[in-house]
């Protein structure tokens, strides 16, 4: 409630409320009754499966929405290399380790955060709301693949060899998400019912752990499941089709859609808070990461900047700073073995862009607002000309409560 009011990404408030109490009398009571990153591990795994899957279910494919799809797929490509190699040169320099291993902390800096720009878009006209989510999310599955093709590359040694399982492993994974998507559809039209709810969710865990136990792109399975639910009318065709219920099927699919979009919120409030948690307050005091994270942070937007300007044919404000970094790049960062830390990496300096770049990005949506309400931008409508969304919440509110009456 506060973060819509204010504009002030949820996500900020968060992190500012678990160092909170991170700096306060009742931290040092807590011994260590909880252990703050084996949490942050859990909630992030499960956040993950949960946001992919949210941002899966809001996607509905059509033709005329392919371009939009293809240019926000390249856009997510081509920021990802060029982002990863630029900030991996920064960290090689400033930091004195090999460029590889300094790769391994860059992948999880250039990758979007679809967990915060998905909630923070919705107020944006639904053009631009469609290319965030679009872009956010392949930002997320690309980072994901890229950096586990990286961690294949410090065991196989040979790039070739990489790139050949890599590619091996998307084709399996592919194949085993339409399988397991028409499988998990029939079974759940004979299953549902109102305490089914977890049963799907341990289900997607199954699935998930399956496919990182075979080292297969287990979210890209999440992510078609998603897609392909959302989107009957193009995947379950013909003979399929005669297997589906179409009341049951609406039930069943209405109903996930609640159910993920309330447990993502959980899930992403927690871990936002035990990651504010797990800082320390010495964190702001060490000026030495202040000028690396200047550099990175110029990096980041100027590359975003010249990609947009090319390849976005529209806009680029406010798309220009809406790239946060947040769940992806703490669960990536902890995914890195043990074996390949290296401590020269200041691990202050990720703390650092997720909130440089939520700051810049809730400045920019301020921005929007204030042209908004100045009638310089017009408020974002649908095709039939009516408001999307009414940006005076106390209004919106009314009229939400008058709809429920009704």
């Amino acid at each position: 409630m506060i973060s819509r009011k204010t504009n002030i990404p949820s996500v900020l408030l968060l992190i500012a409320a678990g160092f909170g109490i991170r700096i306060s009398p009742w931290f040092s009571q807590m011994g260590s009754a909880v252990d703050i990153f084996l949490t942050l591990n859990i909630l992030g795994v499960i956040g993950l499966i949960m946001i992919v899957l949210e941002a899966a279910l809001d996607l509905k494919i059509t033709r005329d929405k392919l371009p939009l799809i293809l240019r926000a797929f390249f856009i997510s490509l081509f920021l990802l290399f060029v982002t990863s190699g630029v900030v991996g040169y920064i960290i090689h320099r400033s930091a004195e380790i090999g460029f590889r291993d300094a790769l391994l902390y860059s992948i999880p800096l250039s990758v979007m955060s679809s967990a915060i720009i998905i909630p923070s878009v919705a107020r944006l006209n639904k053009n631009t709301k469609e290319f965030m989510i679009y872009e956010s999310t392949f930002s997320d599955i690309l980072g994901i693949i890229f950096f586990y093709m990286l961690l294949d590359w410090f065991q196989l040694s040979e790039l070739k060899a990489v790139l050949i399982e890599t590619a091996g492993k998307i084709g399996i994974t592919v194949a085993a998400s339409i399988v397991v998507t028409f499988a998990l559809t029939f079974l759940f039209q004979r299953l549902f019912n109102e305490i089914n709810y977890f049963l799907i969710f341990a289900i997607l865990l199954l699935i998930y752990a399956v496919g990182k136990e075979f080292h297969l792109s287990a979210l890209i399975l999440i992510l078609i499941f998603g897609i392909m639910i959302n989107n009957k009318a193009i995947f379950f065709k013909g003979i399929f089709n005669r297997f589906i219920d179409d009341t049951t099927y609406e039930t069943i699919l209405t109903n996930i859609k609640l159910f993920v979009k309330d447990t993502a919120f959980v899930i992403r409030t927690f871990f936002f808070f035990f990651f504010g948690l797990s800082i320390a307050p010495e964190a702001f005091l060490n000026l030495s990461t202040y000028y690396v994270v200047t550099l990175i942070l110029v990096a980041l937007y100027a590359i975003r900047y010249f990609n947009l300007k090319i390849f976005y044919h529209a806009k680029i404000f406010p798309v220009l700073f809406i790239a946060p970094r947040g769940l992806i790049t703490i669960l990536l960062l902890f995914s890195i073995p043990e074996h390949l830390i290296n401590d020269r990496f200041e691990g202050d300096i990720t703390f650092m862009v997720i909130i440089a770049t939520n700051l810049i990005m809730m400045f920019a949506l301020m921005r929007q607002n204030i042209l908004v309400k100045r009638g310089v931008i017009e408020l974002p409508t649908d095709s039939e000309g009516e408001l999307i969304e009414n940006l005076d919440l106390e209004e919106e509110d009314e009229k939400d409560e008058s709809t429920e009456v009704t």
